[in-house]
């Protein structure tokens, strides 16, 4: 829900010229004049309440939306920079709730892991939107995006398996070539070149090979895991009484027991 939001949001400051109606008109209301007085109220009003709007929505997208992780009392702790901050032991809580195998995130890293697609999702459809009439603008800032969020996974790891942390550092890090071909692409702005689609092949066969080469050399191992059991005191009592009917706490036959 974070992307279409987000593009309707950017779709209201987005303007462009209009033959029709003369001027610059904002993208998704072309009766609107942009910059003028309407617009301008639309803009204070998108300029007050969407960053408090992103800045709330973080901690819950780092639970995947859970509201049972994010108490009221923790909305109040913003420093989430700060360690055993409540917002970043609630990504780690939700990420060991169900011990996934190989899709387990690593809960040291889960709240940045979280925070940066968060972050991902967010400047996507802005730039594209925004920077929709600058073509080399955008694909440079989509790829500066890209790039950030394979430095991510690479400085934090987002699974507790290494293979498939590898297997998505590489895919980041295959989307930012992807993203960078695309700066030739409008670069060059032509449609018969073949430069970059060879770029892109080189690059793709590439990242194949080093995915191969790890997932190769990267020994594999069961991650370790740890399980919290809770007994209830009572019920100790009855599993033990259950397992030795006969015997007392000593270990002894108790007195009268026998038939």
């Amino acid at each position: 829900l974070v992307v279409p939001m987000v593009q309707i949001i950017a779709g209201a400051a987005h303007c462009s010229e209009s033959t029709h109606f003369g001027g610059l008109v904002v993208s998704n209301a072309p009766h609107i004049q942009c910059l003028q007085h309407k617009h301008l109220q639309i803009l204070a009003v998108l300029g007050a309440l969407v960053p408090l709007y992103l800045f709330l929505l973080m901690p819950f997208a780092v639970v995947a939306g859970d509201a049972l992780y994010v108490p009221s009392e923790s909305m109040f702790e913003w420093r989430f920079w700060q360690e055993g901050n409540p917002w970043r032991l609630a990504a780690a809580r939700k990420a060991t709730t169900v011990h996934q195998a190989f899709l387990h995130l690593n809960p040291r890293y889960a709240f940045m892991t979280l925070l940066v697609e968060l972050i991902g999702k967010i400047m996507m459809p802005v730039i594209a939107t925004l920077a929709k009439s600058i073509p080399v603008v955008q694909m440079i800032l989509i790829a500066t995006t890209n790039l950030g969020m394979w430095v991510s996974t690479m400085i934090y790891a987002p699974y507790v398996d290494r293979k498939f942390s590898v297997l998505v550092q590489d895919m980041k890090f295959m989307i930012f070539c992807a993203s960078a071909t695309g700066i030739i692409t409008v670069s060059m702005n032509d449609a018969k070149s073949n430069v970059p689609i060879i770029a892109l092949s080189v690059l793709a066969g590439f990242t194949c090979l080093m995915l191969l080469v790890q997932l190769c050399l990267i020994p594999s191992t069961k991650p370790k895991t740890r399980v919290f059991e809770c007994v209830k005191p009572q019920q100790a009592l009855s599993a033990r009484d259950e397992a030795a009917p006969l015997l007392s706490s000593a270990g002894e036959e108790r007195p009268g027991s026998s038939e």
